[in-house]
C-alpha cells in the first residue's frame, strides 16, 4: 500500500483535530486540549454533505483481497495467517478510523469476525459478519447493512493505537469455498491526534448518536438545505436550438448547498425527443470568472438520468416531481456562472432555483467542485476506461457509471477499479471488482437507491451505478487517475459512459470527453424486445412510474409493431392509477376494453375491471420456472410453471385471516417461486419469511395448520430476480407492482429426495 508523506498527514490530521475544537464536538475538553476523535463525534459527522468540499478532512486508504498476481481471483488474499485457521484481512496502525468496511463471499452470515484494538490480547469486539453488517446494535442499517450480495458497515470504527481484524480462511484449493471478498477503508490521523478507541460498551449518547446518524441517512435524500442563512435565487429562461443560457450568475464567497434545474417537457414533441434532452443538453459551471468549464456534464447524466429522466433520490443528486436536484456543496470564493447548452434541434424552456450560503470569508479550507463525462466504447478495448484523470491538489467524491456489455455476459463487471494517487507506479487504491466498488457483489439484484451508494437500473446486459465517497474521501496532492478495468485484462467488449465528482483547490477545467464529439446517444439494446418488462420493473422499483410511462412511450416509438403494444399501453393506465387512485384511470380502462383489439389485453383488462367491482375480489399472480400449484385456504387455485410468464388467477376473499401455499415440483437450478396476492386490504407476496416443507403430511394450506416445525425461508429481502439469466423474457402484463414487491423465494438447503414435492406457505389476514 503507498503510504502518504508524513507531513501531508500530519497537516490534513491537525486541521481535522481543529475542526472538532472549533465545532465543539466530541467529549469534554481538559486543560485547553482539542476534544478526542471518538466514535459519538465521528458518528455525528455522517450525513454531513459540507465535508465532501472540505480538503482538510482526514482521507482514506483502502486495503483489499485484490489478487496480487494481477489475475481475477479478487479473493482469500489477506495480510497473513495465523494459528487455528485465522487470517488478519487488516493490520492498521493508529490514530486512525475505519469508515467503511465491505466483505462477500461467506457462505452465510455466520462467517465469523474479529477486531482487536490497541494491542489487547482479546478481541475487543468479537462477531459474525451478519452481526456485524445489519444483524445487531450497534450494527444495524442503514449504516450496515446485508443487501445483494455482500456485506457492508459505515459505522466509524475509531482506534487509538492499532486496529487488527481477522476472520475464518476462505477456501484455498481450486474451486475450494469460501472466496472471501473484503475491502477496509481507513483514515489515518496526526500521530499527536487524541482518539478514544471504539468503547467496549456503548454509552446513551453514542447509541442514540449512531441511531441519530440512521434517521439521517435515511432521510437524507429527501430533505432540501434548510438552513436559516441559506438564500433562494431562481430563474426562467427558454434556450434556443444551438444557444447557451445563463441559469444561475452569483456573487461570492458562498456555497451553492442545492441546485434544482426544472425543464418544460410539455411541449417536446415525442418521447425519443424528451430522452435527447437528456444528454444532447449540456451543464456547465464556471467559478471565479475562470475561462474553463469546471463543470462539464450532459444535462439528464449530472443528476443520474442516462438516457431518459430517471426519477430517484440519492442524498447528492436525483430527480423529483421532473425536478433535477444537485445538493453536491458548491464554494466559490468571488463568481459563480451555471450555463445550459442546448444541443437539440427544439427550444427548450428551464426553471432554475438555488439555494446559497453567504461565507463571510473565504477559506482554503474548501475545494472548488468539479465534474466531468467520459464515455468508451468497443473500440477501446485492451486500456481502462477513465473516471477522472487530472492535476492539482483535491479530492475524489465520486462518480457515476453507466456500463454495458456487447459480449451478452456480466464479464465486464469483474474489472477493479483503480487510482493512482501523485503518479504511483502501482495504485495504492486497487478494489475487487466493478459491482464491489458501489457496495454491491455478485453481478448485483434489482435496482436499489441508498444516500450514497446505489443500482439505478439493471437490465441485460446494463447497469448504472454511484457511489459517493462521503465517509472515504481520497486525497491527491499533484495529481490522481481513478479507472475501471475494461472486464479483466480489459478484455470485455461493451460501453462505459461516467460522470465523475471531485474537488480542487482551485477552478480547473473540467476533465471531461464533451468537446471530443463523441456520440453521446445510448448503446443499442440487442435485448430491449425481450427484457421491455425487467426494465419497467426496474423503474418502478425507483418509485418512478412516470419514468416508467415514459419508457414505454419511448419503446413504442422505436417498436410500433411490437405484439404487446396492446398490454403496455393498459400498463401505462396502471400507473396512473398507482398514482391517483382507480377513479381517474376507470374512464381509461374502459374506454380500451371497448377499442382494443388484441384478446389477452382485453382479458387483462376484463380482470382489471373485475378486481375493481368488489373489495372482495383479488388477484393471485405466481410466477415460476418449477411446477407449481396454487392453493387457498385449502381450495386449489390453479397451477403455473412457465419462466417466460407470469400466471394471474382471479378469486374471491372476505376480510379475514387465510393461508396462501405453493407446492412446487423440483427442476434443476436455477429455480424459484414468486407470487403476489392483491387484495383490497393490501398486497401479500413473497418473502424470506415464508416457510416451507419436503412432502408435509396433513391438509397444509388450510389457515389453522400448525407450520411450526417448517424451516424458514431466509434469503434477504431485494433478491436476485425473477427473472435472472438465462431467463430473459417475460412476457408483458399489466399489473403495476406484483412482481417488484414480490421476492423469488427457493429452497436453502439440499432437496433431500428430488421426487418429492416442497410446500412454501404463509399465513395472512386480510383487513
Amino acid at each position: 500500500m503507498r503510504f502518504t508523506p508524513y507531513i501531508k498527514f500530519w497537516l490534513v490530521s491537525l486541521c481535522f483535530t481543529l475542526s472538532f475544537f472549533l465545532a465543539g464536538q466530541g467529549c469534554s475538553k481538559k486543560d485547553g486540549a482539542a476534544p478526542a476523535v471518538n466514535l459519538e463525534n465521528l458518528t455525528r459527522q455522517l450525513g454531513d454533505l459540507d465535508r465532501l468540499a472540505r480538503l482538510d478532512a482526514p482521507a482514506a486508504r483502502i486495503e483489499t483481497s485484490f489478487d496480487r498476481t494481477g489475475k481475477n481471483d479478487d479473493f482469500n488474499f489477506c495480510l497473513r495467517r495465523e494459528s487455528g485457521g485465522w487470517a488478519v484481512l487488516a493490520d492498521l496502525k493508529g490514530p486512525a478510523y475505519v469508515s467503511r468496511f465491505w466483505f462477500t463471499g461467506a457462505e452465510n452470515g455466520q462467517h465469523p469476525l474479529r477486531f482487536y484494538f490497541d494491542n489487547e490480547k482479546k478481541p475487543r469486539i468479537e462477531t459474525t459478519i451478519g452481526d456485524f453488517c445489519g444483524g445487531k446494535a450497534p450494527f444495524l442499517p442503514p449504516l450496515a447493512a446485508y443487501e445483494p450480495f455482500c456485506w457492508f458497515s459505515f459505522v466509524p470504527l475509531p482506534f487509538n493505537k492499532r486496529l487488527i481484524i481477522t476472520t475464518k480462511e476462505g477456501g484455498f484449493k481450486a474451486g475450494g469455498n469460501p472466496k472471501l471478498f473484503f475491502q477496509v477503508n481507513y483514515c489515518p490521523l496526526h500521530p499527536g491526534t487524541a482518539v478514544e478507541s471504539f468503547p467496549k460498551h456503548l454509552s446513551a449518547a453514542e447509541s442514540n448518536e449512531l441511531i441519530q446518524a440512521g434517521i439521517r441517512l435515511k432521510n437524507i435524500s429527501g430533505t432540501p438545505n434548510q438552513a436559516a442563512d441559506v438564500r433562494l435565487t431562481a430563474t426562467n429562461v427558454t434556450i434556443l436550438p444551438g444557444q447557451t443560457a445563463v441559469v444561475l450568475q452569483a456573487s461570492g464567497p458562498a456555497i451553492i448547498r442545492e441546485l434544482r434545474l426544472t425543464p418544460d417537457l410539455s411541449a417536446v414533441p415525442s418521447a425519443s425527443k424528451r430522452n435527447e434532452v437528456m444528454y444532447n443538453t449540456v451543464l456547465r459551471a464556471y467559478w471565479d470568472n475562470s475561462g474553463k468549464p469546471s463543470v462539464e456534464v450532459p444535462l439528464g447524466n449530472f443528476f443520474g438520468s442516462f438516457w431518459q429522466l430517471r426519477q430517484f433520490s440519492s442524498a447528492c443528486f436525483g430527480a423529483s416531481n421532473r425536478t433535477f436536484y444537485s445538493r453536491f456543496p458548491m464554494p466559490f470564493a468571488s463568481a459563480a456562472r451555471i450555463e445550459i447548452q442546448n444541443g437539440t434541434d427544439i427550444p427548450l424552456a428551464f426553471e432554475s432555483k438555488a439555494s446559497m450560503e453567504k461565507l463571510s470569508a473565504w477559506t482554503n479550507s474548501y475545494g472548488y467542485f468539479h465534474s466531468g463525462w467520459t464515455k468508451s466504447g468497443p473500440q477501446d478495448a485492451g486500456k481502462p476506461h477513465r473516471i477522472v484523470m487530472t492535476e492539482g491538489r483535491g479530492r475524489v467524491a465520486g462518480c457515476i457509471l453507466a456500463v454495458t456489455s456487447l459480449d451478452q455476459s456480466w464479464w465486464i463487471l469483474e474489472g477493479d477499479e483503480t487510482m493512482r494517487i501523485d503518479g504511483e507506479s502501482f495504485p495504492s487504491w486497487h478494489g475487487t471488482g466493478l459491482e464491489d466498488y458501489f457496495n454491491g457483489g455478485w453481478y448485483y439484484g434489482n435496482a436499489i437507491i441508498r444516500a450514497f451508494h446505489g443500482l439505478i437500473l439493471k437490465a441485460f446486459f446494463t447497469t448504472i451505478q454511484y457511489r459517493i465517497h462521503h465517509t472515504d474521501p481520497v486525497a491527491f496532492e499533484k495529481s490522481v487517475d481513478f479507472s475501471f478495468e475494461r472486464g479483466p485484462d480489459h478484455a470485455s467488449r461493451g460501453f462505459m459512459e461516467s460522470v465523475s465528482f471531485y474537488y480542487l483547490t482551485s477552478p480547473a477545467g473540467a476533465d471531461s470527453d464533451i468537446s471530443r464529439n463523441i456520440p453521446r446517444t445510448p448503446p443499442e439494446d440487442p435485448f430491449a424486445q425481450v427484457s421491455v418488462m425487467m426494465a419497467l420493473n426496474e423503474l418502478e422499483r425507483l418509485g418512478d412510474f412516470a419514468g416508467a410511462a415514459d419508457y414505454i412511450d419511448s419503446f413504442l416509438e422505436k417498436y410500433p409493431a411490437y405484439p404487446y403494444r396492446g398490454v403496455l399501453r393498459l400498463r401505462q393506465t396502471g400507473y396512473l392509477e398507482k398514482e391517483k387512485g382507480f377513479a381517474a384511470a376507470k374512464g381509461r380502462y374502459e374506454q380500451f376494453r371497448s377499442a382494443e383489439t388484441n384478446a389477452m389485453a382485453r382479458q387483462m383488462a376484463d380482470m382489471i375491471l373485475w378486481y375493481n367491482s368488489s373489495p372482495s375480489n383479488a388477484i393471485l399472480g405466481v410466477y415460476c420456472n418449477m411446477r407449481t400449484g396454487a392453493y387457498m385456504d385449502g381450495r386449489f387455485i390453479g397451477e403455473a410453471g412457465a419462466p417466460e410468464r407470469m400466471q394471474f388467477f382471479g378469486l374471491q376473499l372476505p376480510p379475514g385471516k387465510h393461508a396462501l401455499a405453493l407446492q412446487c415440483v423440483y427442476r434443476d437450478y436455477p429455480y424459484w417461486v414468486q407470487a403476489c396476492l392483491r387484495t383490497h386490504g393490501g398486497d401479500f407476496y413473497t418473502s424470506p419469511r415464508w416457510k416451507y416443507a419436503y412432502a408435509p403430511p396433513g391438509n397444509w394450506s388450510t389457515p389453522d395448520y400448525d407450520d411450526s416445525a417448517w424451516i424458514v425461508t431466509g434469503g434477504i429481502e431485494e433478491s436476485k430476480g425473477p427473472p435472472v439469466d438465462p431467463y430473459i423474457w417475460l412476457e408483458p402484463h399489466p399489473f403495476v407492482g406484483m412482481q417488484t414487491a414480490a421476492k423469488g423465494i427457493w429452497v436453502t438447503n439440499d432437496w433431500p429426495d428430488k421426487k418429492e414435492k416442497v410446500v412454501f406457505r404463509t399465513k395472512l389476514d386480510i383487513p
